[in-house]
């Protein structure tokens, strides 16, 4: 390996990194927003990892249907617990992909410039969804299963390069591996197949299904097993449930592939968060173009150098060979996904399911063969052109590169507000003693202001008020905690007196029943608050609550960048006042001096408000002024 392979090779992990930098600030997203609970509902269940994994298992395959015992070693929270290296590890995951496929290809073709122009155009694909992404999300699901396919496929070029047996087991027990990860693999064989034909001398179909049968028998296997699971228990999981309609499957294949194609999700914009596209065009001059151009200036220099030093241009069927592996890996990713009645809805022109990350590294092939062939073709006669064309491709790849990182930046930023903002202040406040009252086997009702529906319809399903968020981060044990749209829980209202007024609820709890309330806000990363306290009587309904009262005293935490120094903080609310069977609401407003500062830090303050009068917590918010109370 050549000094200029490597040094091309660092380029493309410097485009790679710089492009998918906003995940560094990125939240717990979609599923990661439940899976990140790991540690707490281990806590909880009082269950150790094994017999977590082991129900879990069961009930994947008893309930929902499907067969894929091996998905938990994907699952990054088994080793981590903090955000930014969780986020770290999914880029260095996404790195290590590039590594092992520019390998691949490398071992495929014998060449050094086709291998580092398949995954040149990877920073251009690499483009972030208000959706299920691949990589904001799902922990190392898709990185994970794609260095399983190229690993599979690494260790099977070996053993037809060899003859060695060990390589061949190895490729076979790594690609059941994947099988028992994830469902889209089923089809991955024909990965397989093409790579033992393309090592046949004489193409022989027999020889190829018999050196590829253990690859095909075990997917016949897993998906016998797959479908007996689904027909044995056909309610199973929404997004396995198929739908054999021809059209419906080949609209969402083509919509799932498009997915692939750079600026695809921007240029739609099927969730209009780019409005303003004009200032987001104007980001092609900045500082981050000039050095994706200047970048990608250097790599097809790099390359353009190899191949004309290379002593034997690879042979075109091996040109060809990558080409249709590409090809088929822009597809095949999707094959499986088209046919559920799920994704045939919810997948749309520039939103692809999160096997579309295979098929941005398929889309790459696919088109580094093609600007291969061309520049091939001036390389030795139009050398001058050939340095002009390299000059222009890396100057429109720039430009590319620039507007898919804006998207990247602007879509971290549209997502920030419902999974990162308003998670991070509570978790804040826990370790900062709000929470500091409260004792094991209490209720906990939690409002947020943040929609995660917002999102993506169905999307508050993610939402992390649940026990094992709290035991995480406050060492409490809560009998439940009841979040929004299942603040009336069958389980919740069984255990007090309940009066029904039309759709609302009214609930009166005694002294030793141990509800709390708790209600928190933020609109960033530096500022928020959240109240909590013990309340004596709720009214509302399943989705919203319009009064929690408390006669207890009352938690205030507040995040802000002045806390260090401004002293000014005012509470306004409403005290409640009963008379016979009448509530009124008597505004009040308590500045800093009148509230007890409990503790305090760089961007925080704890205090608590002490009152002998009913207030509703519901109706509490905070302001970083004076206000007058008159």
């Amino acid at each position: 390996m050549s000094k200029r392979y490597i040094i091309g090779y660092f380029i493309i992990i410097t485009l790679c990194s710089v492009v998918l930098s906003p995940l560094l600030n990125s939240g717990y997203i979609s599923d990661d927003a439940v899976n990140s609970l790991l540690k707490g509902k281990l806590l909880v269940s009082r269950q150790d990892l094994s017999t977590y994994f082991f129900q879990s298992i069961k009930h994947w395959m008893f309930y929902n249907a499907r067969f894929y015992p091996f998905a938990f070693l994907s699952s990054a929270f088994l080793f981590i617990n903090n955000l930014l290296l969780y986020k770290a590890s999914i880029l260095a995951m996404v790195l290590i992909n590039i590594t092992l496929f520019a390998y691949l290809i490398r071992l495929l073709t014998n060449s050094d410039s086709l291998s580092l122009l398949s995954v040149s155009l990877l920073p251009l694909c690499f483009q972030f969804r208000l959706y299920h992404d691949p990589i904001l999300s799902f922990g190392w699901l898709q990185e994970l299963l794609l260095i399983y396919t190229v690993t599979s496929l690494i260790f099977l070029v070996h053993y037809l390069k060899t003859g060695s047996k060990p390589f061949f087991i190895l490729s076979v027990i790594v690609y059941m591996v994947s099988l028992m990860t994830y469902e889209i693999i089923y089809v991955y064989f024909l990965f397989h197949l093409l790579i033992i034909y393309f090592y046949s001398d004489k193409k022989d179909i027999g020889r190829v299904l018999k050196v590829g049968f253990p690859f095909i028998l075990s997917v016949m296997v897993m998906g016998g097993i797959s479908f007996f699971l689904r027909w044995y228990y056909p309610q199973g999981y929404e997004g396995t449930r198929t739908s054999f309609n021809a059209a419906s499957y080949v609209m969402t294949l083509l919509r799932q592939s498009f997915a692939a194609v750079p600026l695809s999700y921007f240029t739609v914009d099927p969730h209009k968060i780019f409005i303003d596209k004009v200032l987001l065009l104007k980001g092609i001059f900045s500082r981050v173009s000039l050095l994706l151009i200047a970048c990608y200036g250097a790599l097809f220099l790099n390359i353009f150098y190899r191949m004309k030093h290379e002593e034997l241009f690879p042979r075109r069927n091996r040109i060809g060979l990558i080409f249709i592996f590409g090809t088929l890996l822009v597809f095949l990713p999707g094959a499986l996904i088209s046919l559920s009645s799920k994704y045939q809805k919810e997948v749309i022109w520039g939103v692809g399911y999160i096997p579309v990350y295979s098929s941005y590294f398929g889309l790459s092939v696919v088109a580094s063969t093609s600007g291969y062939w061309l520049i091939e073709k001036l390389v030795k006669k139009h050398q001058k052109l050939a340095i002009i064309l390299c000059a222009i491709f890396a100057m429109i790849c720039g430009a590319v590169g620039t507007l898919n990182f804006n998207n990247n930046v602007t879509t971290v930023a549209k997502i920030n507000y419902s999974f990162l903002y308003p998670r991070t202040l509570i978790e804040e406040g826990m370790q900062n003693g709000l929470f500091r009252s409260v004792h094991n086997g209490a209720f906990l009702i939690a409002e947020s202001d943040y929609d995660l529906d917002a999102v993506q319809d169905g999307w508050n399903l993610y939402r992390w008020d649940r026990p094992a968020f709290y035991r995480m981060h406050s060492g409490i044990t809560f009998k439940d905690v009841l979040s929004k749209g299942k603040f009336l829980k069958n389980e919740f209202l069984s255990k007090f007196a309940v009066v029904q007024h039309d759709a609302n609820t009214s609930i009166e709890f005694s002294d030793t029943d141990n509800v709390y309330f708790l209600y928190y806000s933020s609109q960033s990363n530096s500022d928020g608050s959240a109240v909590l306290g013990r309340i004596r009587s709720f009214y509302g309904n399943n989705d919203s609550i319009h009064r929690a009262i408390s006669g207890d005293t009352t938690y205030i935490y507040i995040r802000s960048p002045f806390c260090a120094s401004k002293e000014d903080v005012s509470v306004q609310g409403c005290f409640i006042e009963k008379k016979q069977s009448e509530e009124r609401c008597k505004h009040f407003v308590s500045s800093s001096d009148s509230l007890r500062l409990i503790n305090s830090g760089m961007n925080w303050k704890l205090y608590s408000l002490e009152s002998t009068q009913w207030i509703d917590l519901k109706s509490l918010r905070v302001t970083l002024a004076k206000i007058n109370s008159e």
